[in-house]
């Protein structure tokens, strides 16, 4: 399976922002790189490839695989709302389960692009949308050739689109 490089960028920020530039040395160290040029490029990796950075960027940070996952998760909000991609996401639903509805529609337009990489699929349903526009309660069911590794991505992810986006917890 393929991952688009961006990932590895958000990882990298991630780790700096929240346990400083010796984690990210470390994690370096453990992948025997000298430096990230080649990690950090904006082009299709393997899974292998970026499964290995995270396990290393958590044991450099002394933290679980599936808490640093979370950690990029929110990371990688942030870093795709302070781009010129928020006014793509902001147009995208007026709640939270319009908006991961149509998250779908993004990742067939990125597969386009990106032949080889493999995102995941999100069905949302059970919208409690009796608040009128504002959605508060669904049920989220994530689909993904990875399984669920990546899960806590979106648990990460998840609130800060909801917070940033729609005003939502």
């Amino acid at each position: 399976f393929i991952m688009h490089g961006l990932i590895h960028l958000v990882i990298k920020g991630a780790v700096l922002r929240d346990f400083g530039p010796g984690a990210w040395k470390l994690t370096l160290n453990t992948l025997h790189y000298h430096d990230d040029v080649d990690i950090l490029q904006m082009k299709e990796f393997s899974d292998v490839a970026t499964v290995a950075l995270v396990a290393a960027s958590a044991d450099a940070c002394k933290v679980s695989f599936a808490d640093l996952v979370k950690l990029v998760g929110a990371h990688f909000a942030w870093h795709i709302l302070g781009g010129h991609e928020a006014r793509v996401l902001r147009s995208m639903g007026d709640n939270l389960p319009s908006f991961i509805s149509n998250i779908n529609h993004l990742h067939n337009t990125l597969e386009r692009r990106f032949k080889d990489s493999d995102f995941p699929v999100f069905h949302v349903s059970n919208v409690d949308d009796s608040a009128l526009s504002d959605a508060t309660s669904f049920t989220l069911t994530y689909k993904s050739v990875r399984g669920d590794i990546l899960a806590p991505l979106v648990e990460g992810a998840l609130p800060v689109f909801a917070r940033k986006m729609h005003m939502q917890e």
